[in-house]
């Protein structure tokens, strides 16, 4: 999703919005994603998440997250590596040492301080408060798994993300979302987000099920971290070879714009998987990946 979204992004910058068609299916596209699926990922990623000791989790975390980043992206931009590494870690301590009742509580707190005080954390090179934000939805994860992995919650989530996301493109008014460096989440939104996410993590693990078994789609989900972090590489040498002319040509027709939209998109993600094989047979240490 986040590879099909920033190629989107980076075609209609690089036309800057003179192909009218294109820019409609990206922003339709962003306003579908962009309010559930990071949340969603955390959601999800609390429905893997083992409950192993702190320390275990501390160096799986490193391993899988800190080092794939540092090696792919030394700048250290990418926030939601650091977010989901703080946020695992610190939802790993609270869980040692409080019940279920007074865990959702403190992860709510923390969630709702970093929401008051982000003008003062946003800066934060470490992205502490973007984990303080995600840790309810390890929790929500976690400890509703018989819910979000359910079919019917699966097409209610399908249905009630695409109702929103029809709502807020027509109105024309951002969602709330947390995405980027855009932090559009106020305490008066959050229900509403908590809400749309766990519908968006329900309808992805439906669409999973769904597909469960093929090789391509379990070999891409073994190595998203390092798809995501690689094609920035490929959509940068894109666009240099991608020229202004054919995205600003306003005679495309519906088509034909998203053919393009769906072939730049496939590209991306076979250079991106053939990248990822070669790298897992002969520089396992970049992932992650070593004995011990």
């Amino acid at each position: 999703m986040v590879v099909f979204l920033h190629i989107g992004w980076q075609f209609t910058y690089i036309a800057n919005g003179n192909n009218e068609i294109f820019f409609n299916l990206h922003e339709f596209c962003k306003y579908t994603f962009k309010m559930f699926f990071m949340a969603s990922f955390f959601i999800i990623h609390g429905f893997l998440h083992k409950n192993r000791s702190i320390k275990d989790n501390f160096i799986r975390g490193a391993r899988t997250l800190l080092i794939p980043m540092l090696f792919l992206h030394p700048s250290n931009k990418q926030w939601f590596c650091w977010a989901m590494f703080f946020a695992i870690i610190l939802y790993d301590i609270l869980h040692s040492k409080l019940s279920n009742k007074f865990l959702f509580f403190a992860c709510l707190v923390l969630a709702y301080c970093s929401v008051i005080l982000k003008t003062k954390l946003i800066f934060d090179k470490l992205f502490i408060d973007y984990a303080l934000l995600l840790i309810p939805f390890i929790f929500l994860g976690q400890k509703c798994k018989n819910i979000i992995n359910n079919n019917l919650s699966g097409i209610f989530g399908l249905i009630v993300c695409s109702l929103v996301s029809i709502f807020y493109y027509y109105n024309k008014t951002y969602p709330p979302q947390l995405s980027g460096t855009m932090f559009h989440v106020n305490v008066y939104d959050f229900p509403l987000y908590v809400f749309v996410s766990v519908c968006g993590a329900s309808a992805v693990l439906l669409c999973a099920k769904m597909i469960e078994g093929n090789k391509l789609v379990s070999f891409i989900g073994r190595n998203s971290l390092f798809i995501f972090l690689f094609h920035f590489y490929l959509l940068k040498i894109i666009s240099l070879s991608v020229t202004k002319k054919l995205l600003e040509r306003n005679d495309c027709n519906l088509l034909a714009s998203i053919g393009l939209y769906i072939l730049l998109f496939l590209f991306v993600l076979s250079i991106s998987c053939m990248v990822a094989k070669l790298v897992n047979k002969y520089c396992p240490y970049v992932l992650g990946k070593w004995n011990v």
